[in-house]
């Protein structure tokens, strides 16, 4: 697929089609996940001074950031802009994004990434580690109660049909 030229106020923008991401989202893991504070997104005085488009940058990073523990490689102010659904004729007023981000102290700039701060304190709470420990004994159990009731069955089984071998 052919890459479509668009011009927007004399300036001439490619962008990558769909089929094609950016070299950043290439190797997503698409069933990564990160904890997001709703309540917190909501009320804060930083996230509440950015406008809708920006907001929009916001949450795009860091779903990119949530692949990578925080940190976001060779992403491109034109990338994320594209990436966060900004229409071509608003481009321009968006390019300092970054820099805002920079300037609010949401984000570090470091050769060429982008590093959320504060990301490992937000995405672990005192009971992670309870509840993995948990799930890992109720997987243990869940298997065993299965073969319990495996074998049960197949002693039930045998009882009603003595000819058949098992």
């Amino acid at each position: 697929m052919a890459l479509q030229p668009l011009w927007v106020g004399g300036k001439r923008y490619t962008f990558r089609p769909v089929s094609n991401p950016p070299p950043c989202i290439n190797k997503l893991d698409m069933n990564k996940w990160f904890k997001f504070w709703g309540g917190e997104y909501l009320s804060d005085p930083k996230i509440l001074s950015l406008d809708a488009n920006e907001r929009s940058c916001w949450v795009t990073l860091l779903c990119m950031a949530g692949q990578d523990k925080g940190v976001v490689k060779y992403l491109t102010v034109d990338m994320l802009i594209t990436l966060s659904g900004i229409r071509p004729e608003n481009i321009e007023k968006y390019k300092g994004v970054l820099d805002k981000f920079k300037k609010l102290n949401l984000v570090t700039l470091s050769n060429g990434n982008v590093i959320i701060k504060n990301w490992s304190k937000r995405q672990m709470s005192e009971s992670y580690d309870r509840v993995k420990r948990f799930r890992e004994k109720r997987s243990v159990t869940d298997n065993v109660t299965q073969t319990r009731l495996d074998k049960i069955r197949l002693d039930k089984i045998k009882k009603e049909n003595p000819l058949k071998t098992f």
